[in-house]
């Protein structure tokens, strides 16, 4: 068991480390296209799901025959922990899986992963689906946000995969509804949502400083974790960050600062009172922040962003199943929302090898900017305030009541919030 659960804890590690690669490249695309511009570049708005990322990868890893670097934590480890996800489904996400070979495809690792597929529940065929049979599968297992895959499958496709993740909560009490202020001149709202409690404070890392965390949790066994960080630490940072925050919350761990050891005072996006409040003669806590309501919808071409794709498929894969199916490509559609009342969190990540024009290259690895930050003397406060306002991380994650739970801490949707809506 113990095995078991090292191994989970290095996918939960794995998907953090997608979800902030993901954005990494994202603000190197962004400071790329605006290279000539005088104003620094603004890192785009994006949500994905490093859980859709990372399972295509994982069920086909081994029977590819790719090597160990391709997939984190290996390709046998990887694919012995996607299928313990599909046995063992968290009350609060779906996991959904399909794989279809054309009949002209006779290799047997890939024809036995049909097989495995099917055992545990998922769907798999030896003949490409019609556009319709998988356009219906896309529907009923994203309950109807996405109708079809975020790619159109070629009439000559070798291998079609398809992942779902969809994932969904309500807050035990809806959030405060509430005039923006001055919060509401850097989103372009006039109201934004108040959060907190036990949940709501002030976090320390070594790197970047001090971080302003948020948690909204589910009685699903779901949370959402709202990190922002000083206005100039990159995106990429804060989302590792908010990835480690939300492993370490997930597992149980207490990550807030208490409010006794933080600077009282004015520090822009926060500030720290040293007033008690009291009901009766029991000192209260009521931390709080106020978080603007987003929503995104996106979809990706994942071979620009590399995250493991070409070696998998372009290397291992279609090499495989022959020079003639070398094309390869791949895609994820994500649509995540945050409000008054809960959040939701779909994505449709589907991956293709064909005998077509594929997407020919991809990018470099991405720049990871850490900036240090220096924290003031503590002199013990009472109270702590946030105010979301500059862009922020997201990460929706995994907290399975029971302590063994396979799903427990894993990180299912990364969002990098820079627009904002009315609650």
């Amino acid at each position: 068991m113990e095995l078991f659960r090292g191994m989970m804890t290095e996918i939960a590690d794995a998907l953090a480390e997608l979800g902030a690669r993901f954005h990494g490249v994202r603000a190197t695309l962004a400071e790329i296209g605006d290279a000539d511009a005088a104003a620094p570049p603004v890192f785009p708005h994006a949500g994905i799901s490093p859980l859709g990322l990372w399972a295509p990868l994982a069920l086909l890893a081994g029977a590819a025959g790719a090597r160990n670097g391709h997939v984190t934590p290996s390709p046998g480890r990887a694919r012995e922990g996607l299928f313990a996800m599909m046995r063992n489904p968290h009350p609060g996400a779906r996991l959904s899986v399909s794989l279809s070979l054309s009949r002209e495809v006779d290799d047997e690792r890939l024809v036995e992963l049909l097989g495995d597929v099917v055992d545990a529940g998922q769907m798999a065929s030896h003949g490409i689906p019609s556009p319709r049979d998988l356009a219906r599968w896309a529907t009923d297992r994203t309950d109807g946000q996405m109708t079809a895959l975020p790619l159109p499958v070629d009439e000559d496709a070798t291998l079609v995969a398809g992942v779902s993740v969809a994932a969904a909560g309500r807050w035990a009490s809806p959030l405060e509804a509430c005039w923006a202020g001055s919060l509401g001149d850097a989103w372009s709202v006039d109201r934004v949502v108040r959060a907190g409690g036990p949940d709501c404070g002030l976090a320390r890392d070594e790197d970047l400083g001090y971080l302003g965390v948020t948690v909204n949790r589910c009685g699903n066994g779901l949370f959402a974790l709202s990190v922002i960080a000083a206005p100039q630490v990159s995106a990429s940072a804060v989302t590792a960050a908010a990835g480690r925050l939300a492993r370490r919350f997930g597992a149980g761990e207490r990550i807030l600062l208490p409010n006794a050891r933080l600077p009282v005072g004015d520090h822009g996006w926060w500030r720290v009172d040293d007033n008690p409040l009291f009901a009766g003669s029991v000192e209260q806590q009521h931390n709080c922040a106020l978080i603007p309501s987003w929503v995104v919808a996106e979809t990706y071409d994942i071979m620009t962003y590399g995250l493991g794709y070409w070696g998998v498929l372009a290397e291992a894969l279609s090499a495989r199943l022959g020079p003639s199916r070398g094309a390869v490509c791949a895609g994820q559609a994500s649509q995540c929302w945050f409000g008054r009342d809960g959040f939701a969190a779909t994505a449709l990540t589907a991956a293709q090898i064909s005998g077509s024009r594929g997407w020919p290259i991809a990018l470099p690895a991405e720049r990871l900017d850490v900036v240090s930050g220096s924290a003031p003397s503590p002199v013990g406060g009472t109270l702590v305030e946030l105010e979301y306002r500059h862009p922020f991380a997201v990460v929706v994650a995994t907290a399975s009541e029971a302590a063994g739970h396979i799903w427990r801490g894993l990180p299912i949707h990364v969002v990098w919030v820079t627009q904002a809506c009315e609650p």
